[in-house]
């Protein structure tokens, strides 16, 4: 199965932007820094 561009999920690239200014982020930390995305979303893309 192929899976789609990990970038073409608006959450998945919020992450990515995120993690840009070279820091060191926890999933609880940018669960927290992306207050409005579920943390059980945060968790299944971070897991792709």
């Amino acid at each position: 199965m192929l899976r789609s561009d990990p970038l073409s999920h608006p959450i998945r690239l919020r992450i990515v932007e995120a993690f840009l200014a070279n820091r060191t982020l926890t999933t609880s930390t940018l669960a927290a820094e992306l207050d409005d995305v579920p943390a059980g979303s945060i968790y299944g893309h971070m897991s792709l």
